[in-house]
């Protein structure tokens, strides 16, 4: 073995041990920033669940007031209703008034 090859040979040896380390280090910064966006991911779908669920209680606010408006107008309608019963009456109740005084 010449002198050079006996000199280049360890050098030759740590040098591709660097390289080795080198993508070594790459891989593990790979990783990294394939946890990374993995944890982005997941990030951005709790916010999209969170964006759901908030739309979904407001729908359900949105119906459930609907139904109190529903409820008051067929509240409304009942007590229109019983006006006019008690309207009825207070006329029913002035014929029969009438009918007496024509009967004296």
């Amino acid at each position: 073995m010449s002198l050079k090859c006996y000199i280049m040979s360890p050098v030759c040896y740590i040098m591709s041990l660097e390289c080795y380390i080198t993508r070594l280090e790459c891989y593990i910064t790979r990783l990294e920033c394939y946890i990374t966006r993995l944890e982005c991911y997941i990030t951005s779908l709790e916010c999209y669940i969170m964006s759901l669920k908030c739309y979904i209680m407001s729908l359900k606010c949105y119906i459930m007031s609907l139904e109190c408006y529903i409820t008051r107008l067929e509240c409304y309608i009942m007590s229109l209703e019983c006006y006019i019963m008690s309207l009825e009456c207070y006329i029913t109740s002035l014929e029969c008034y009438i009918t007496s005084l024509e009967c004296c």
